[in-house]
């Protein structure tokens, strides 16, 4: 019958997509450094893909301009033939299941989550991911533990903090959730979704 599917305002909190454009070492071609060097909404990357059609990292990047721009059936094109051609791009399988964590596929997500692990077994944002996916399905001990396992590795991170506080409030802990937000406070004061996330904490009607 699928995974259990949780209210809209707790998958909510739960299904947020972060897209990060990071560098990456190599380049297909000295074509492909040309085009990244002058591109313009893709263009450039479109005429070296034309040259050379095959290039995972040319369909990656262009899959990333996608992404920046908000053209996300695109990317999601593009990564997926990146991947496709190259399944050792890490960071276009984290993105990939990052979609298909927003489509409700959770299964297929934590796929790409464990195979980015397999490779990196300190890789944050794949621990964050398994850690939703669980979440999602309501296997909220294996959630907290991956969410934890990304907290030990980066405990600065923001948005670890957030999505554990997130986490803890659709298993119904609120006092841990509130715990979580204030923690990300700690690490960054300005936070504005920390803020939001604290505002947004119903209250306690059991108090009085």
């Amino acid at each position: 019958d699928g995974p259990y599917v949780l209210a809209p305002s707790a998958a909510d909190r739960l299904l947020k997509l972060q897209v990060r454009i990071e560098p990456t070492p190599r380049l297909a071609s000295g074509r492909m450094k040309v085009a990244l060097a002058a591109d313009h909404g893709g263009y450039e990357l479109k005429k070296a893909l034309q040259a050379d059609p095959r290039s995972a990292q040319g369909h990656y990047r262009l899959g990333l301009v996608y992404l920046k721009t908000g053209q996300f059936s695109n990317a999601y094109q593009e990564l997926s033939r990146s991947a496709e051609l190259d399944p050792g791009i890490l960071d276009a399988q984290l993105k990939l299941g990052e979609f298909l964590f927003l489509g409700r596929q959770w299964d297929k997500a934590q796929e790409k989550a464990r195979l980015v692990l397999k490779k990196e077994p300190k890789n944050v944002e794949a621990h964050l991911l398994l850690g939703k996916t669980f979440a999602a399905a309501r296997d909220f001990e294996k959630a907290l533990w991956e969410i934890n396992q990304a907290l030990q590795l980066d405990p600065q991170r923001v948005e670890s903090h957030l999505i554990l506080g997130n986490v803890y409030l659709v298993k119904g802990d609120r006092e841990l959730a509130e715990s979580s937000y204030r923690q990300a406070l700690k690490v960054k004061e300005d936070s504005v979704e920390a803020r939001l996330a604290q505002l947004n904490v119903p209250p306690d009607f059991s108090v009085g």
